[in-house]
């Protein structure tokens, strides 16, 4: 078991693991900055005992053929490209309360393997003061078993693909068998 945990982990790259808080005004925007560079960039948000919700994937170069939005999201929520740094950045306008409740992170694939970016979380300015953050435990406990999950999926898929190319290498190794028999045979029949 130790080992299928080094395997998955070591195939995630953690570009950052704590949430960073970021101060906002209600009613005001905020943009949140990946900072980590795709090729299909996607941003998530992420509610405590919920599943991550995918909020847009932008292909570089951003084009609207290019963009997913989640309608659900959009248009407050919508992905700006950065071109001096060429990352995707998340703009949210017109804070609510109800967007305090989630995390937002940006992830993408770089090679094969799934990268995730800085988790952020929003808090309202009150007098110079800030709100708790959000628990980090509930963060990474969900965001965990998800990657945990798509990473067992990629072994088994890589596996299945291993068990193909053996019973393909068997077959082989099989007629080849089949083959020297019947050569065999042949030279002891030519024999007699």
């Amino acid at each position: 078991m130790y080992l299928l945990f080094l395997i998955i982990c070591s195939s995630i790259e953690w570009t950052d693991v704590v949430a960073e808080l970021v101060l906002v005004k209600p009613g005001h925007n905020v943009t949140l900055h990946c900072g980590t560079h795709f090729q299909e960039a996607m941003w998530f948000s992420h509610r405590p005992d919920e599943s991550p919700v995918l909020i847009s994937v932008s292909k570089m170069p951003i084009t609207i053929a290019n963009i997913y939005l989640n309608k659900d999201y959009y248009p407050r929520f919508s992905p700006i490209r950065n071109s001096s740094s060429n990352t995707v950045s998340l703009l949210i306008t017109n804070i609510t309360a109800q967007d305090l409740q989630a995390s937002y992170y940006c992830g993408g694939i770089a090679d094969i393997v799934m990268v995730f970016g800085v988790n952020f979380r929003l808090a309202f300015t009150v007098q110079n003061q800030e709100l708790p953050p959000f628990p980090l435990f509930w963060f990474l406990l969900p965001n965990t078993a998800i990657l945990i999950i798509l990473n067992v999926g990629f072994l088994c898929y890589r596996a299945f693909e291993r068990h193909q190319d053996d019973r393909e290498s068997d077959k082989v190794q099989e007629m080849v068998y089949t083959n020297m028999q019947r050569t065999r045979q042949g030279r002891q029949n030519a024999a007699r």
